[in-house]
């Protein structure tokens, strides 16, 4: 099935063993993900998300590039995971150089525009191994723009 086309994703969901629940798997609409699935990532002025995997390496490589003098995070509110009704914004605001609602990376919190060229350098260097690196975006012409992708490096 092309997620893309349809709206629909199943998400594998890695359930805690401490809970007492196994693996499953649950359908979600693009722009729709339920909060539980979605972890905070940081912005020095918003609350922001992205599913709870690419948060997590999201997360890690922010440790390093800080270690690096790199502090990195979403440009702004709708930068990280957007829901159905930020992308309809988005597209009004910005046109063909944003998705069609319901097809965004966004809208399943895998993907981050960033705030600076210094943030996307040092993603650059150290993203791949986490996950991150502009070679496998969905808009190769937006340089802010990347999407995360687990075990693809």
């Amino acid at each position: 099935m092309n997620t893309t086309k349809t709206g629909l994703l199943a998400l594998v969901l890695l359930a805690s063993s401490a809970a007492g629940a196994g693996a499953g798997t649950v359908t979600v609409q693009n722009g729709q993900v339920p909060q539980k699935y979605l972890s905070p990532v940081f912005h020095p002025t918003y609350r922001i998300y992205l599913r709870q995997d690419a948060a997590a390496s999201w997360n890690s490589m922010r440790l390093l590039t800080r270690a690096h003098g790199t502090e990195i995070y979403p440009n702004g509110r709708i930068s990280a995971y957007r829901t159905y009704a930020q992308q309809v914004d988005a597209k009004r605001l910005y046109g063909s150089n944003a998705a069609t609602p319901g097809t965004s990376n966004h809208g399943w919190g895998i993907a981050v525009d960033l705030a600076t060229h210094g943030m996307r350098s040092a993603i650059d260097r150290f993203g791949a191994p986490l996950g991150w690196a502009k070679r496998w975006s969905d808009a190769s012409w937006e340089w802010w723009h990347l999407r995360y992708t687990p075990g693809k490096w």
